[in-house]
């Protein structure tokens, strides 16, 4: 619970920026113009990804755009599971550490502009030692300044 209190004036005092590792796209051993920064939408994914497993909101918070959405597709349309960082860091705060909050793994990777495509493979290990498995699209919106803006998650299928 003071995690929680923590978090929620910390999400009040500080504001939040991403801190994603920029493709610097200019010659080796030349200064960097600021021009020739571009933010890697796929890199800013995977950095999400690796922080959600390693457990690191804090982490996972700094990718997030302040006003970040996710939303489960369905057949029926389309739902907002979640909006803004704090729900979801809040939710994360809370359930990180439960013994069955799966591992990611992205694969099948596509990219068009600032949308990142990915098949995400979920792995949880239930209360009797069996492992399940699951997959799902899912498609990422990242800002410029190397925030997730956006979230769409399929529904999940079992893996085989």
């Amino acid at each position: 619970m003071q995690k929680l209190i923590l978090a929620a004036i910390l999400a009040v005092l500080a504001p939040v920026t991403a801190v994603a590792q920029p493709v610097i796209n200019a010659p080796f051993g030349e200064p960097v113009d600021q021009s020739m920064i571009e933010i890697d939408p796929r890199s800013v994914v995977e950095q999400y990804t690796g922080a959600f497993n390693a457990r690191d909101v804090d982490r996972m918070e700094s990718l997030m755009h302040p006003g970040i959405q996710v939303m489960e597709v369905t057949a029926a349309g389309t739902d907002m599971v979640s909006e803004g960082y704090w729900a979801i860091v809040s939710h994360w705060l809370e359930h990180i550490e439960d013994a069955d909050t799966p591992v990611l793994e992205l694969t099948g990777w596509s990219q068009l502009d600032d949308y990142v495509t990915a098949i995400e493979t979920s792995r949880r290990t239930g209360p009797d030692g069996t492992t399940e498995e699951q997959q799902r699209l899912t498609v990422y919106q990242v800002t410029g300044d190397g925030a997730i803006r956006r979230i769409w998650y399929y529904p999940p299928v079992k893996a085989e």
